[in-house]
Parts: C-alpha cells; sequence; structure tokens
C-alpha cells in the first residue's frame, strides 16, 4: 500500500460525502480505515478462492498463511 493508493481512498470518500451533501466532507481515519480494511478482506477472499493463501481459526481469530 502507498501513499497514493491512500490519498485516492480519501478522494473517494470524501466525494461520496460531497455527492451525498454531507458536511463538513472530511474524512474521519475510522472511516479511512474501514474502507482499507474492507479492500483487504476482499482481496484475501480472492487470494482463498484462487488457492493461494489458507485460513484457519485461532481461538480469538481468523489467521492467514500461504501454504506451499
Amino acid at each position: 500500500m502507498d501513499k497514493e493508493y491512500i490519498l485516492e481512498m480519501i478522494k473517494k470518500l470524501q466525494k461520496e460525502k460531497k455527492e451525498k451533501r454531507i458536511e463538513p466532507a472530511h474524512i474521519i481515519d475510522i472511516e479511512l480505515l474501514n474502507l482499507v480494511v474492507s479492500e483487504a478482506r476482499d482481496c484475501l477472499n480472492i487470494l482463498f478462492k484462487e488457492g493461494k493463501i489458507k485460513v484457519t481459526r485461532t481461538i480469538n481469530h481468523k489467521a492467514v498463511f500461504v501454504d506451499d
């Protein structure tokens, strides 16, 4: 993930707020983090379906790993 990616996510969220006429149109950190986590989860799901990663459960969480 690079700074340009983050900048584009902020622009996307800000544009959505402006289109919905939500003021102020600034983005709070949790909104940005939720979007990044959502996109990361989508990528993980694709990698899992392609068989490139495996998922296991720990006591409190899910863990992902590459099974060589």
